[in-house]
C-alpha cells in the first residue's frame, strides 16, 4: 500500500490523512443530502456488513443501519454534524480508525435539544482503495 520508496512512516502518515480526508467528505456528503436521502447516503458510507454500536444494541448490515437512522434524519429540525480531530491507521493502510466531536440537534417538545459528544468510527481499506466504515459508535458528554 506504500508508495514505492516511501518510508513506513510516511506510508503510515498518508493513510492518516486519507482516513482524515474521508470522514470529512462522509460528514459533508450527509450534511449535503436531502432530508429523505440522508439515511442512505450515511449507511452507503459503510461495508455492507457494517456495525453501529447505539444504546442497548449492535445494528449490522447497511440496510439495518438505514432504517436505525432514517427516523432521525427525516424528524423536523433534526441535524448530525461531526468532525474529526485524530485519526490512526494500520501499518499495512489495512484499518484504521477517526475520533472527534459530533453535535446532534433535534426539536424537542419545549423547543431544539442539543446534544453533544465524541464518535470512534472503524474503516476498512476496500479494494478500490476506498475507505469504508466497518463500525460506528458515540458517546455523549453527559
Amino acid at each position: 500500500m506504500g508508495g514505492q520508496g516511501e518510508s513506513p512512516q510516511a506510508a503510515t502518515a498518508r493513510f492518516e490523512r486519507e482516513l482524515m480526508e474521508a470522514d470529512r467528505r462522509f460528514a459533508a456528503e450527509v450534511a449535503a443530502a436531502a432530508p429523505s436521502d440522508r439515511a442512505a447516503v450515511w449507511a452507503g458510507w459503510f461495508v455492507p456488513e457494517g456495525r453501529q454500536i447505539v444504546p442497548g444494541a449492535v445494528v449490522q448490515g447497511t440496510t439495518s443501519i438505514a432504517s436505525l437512522m432514517d427516523g432521525a434524519f427525516t424528524s423536523p429540525g433534526y441535524s448530525l454534524e461531526w468532525d474529526p480531530d485524530s485519526a490512526t491507521a494500520s501499518a499495512d493502510g489495512t484499518l484504521g480508525w477517526t475520533t472527534g466531536r459530533y453535535v446532534n440537534r433535534r426539536e424537542g417538545p419545549d423547543g431544539s435539544v442539543t446534544a453533544e459528544g465524541r464518535y470512534l468510527s472503524l474503516w476498512r481499506r476496500m479494494p478500490d482503495g476506498s475507505w469504508k466504515v466497518d463500525l460506528d459508535t458515540g458517546v455523549p458528554d453527559e
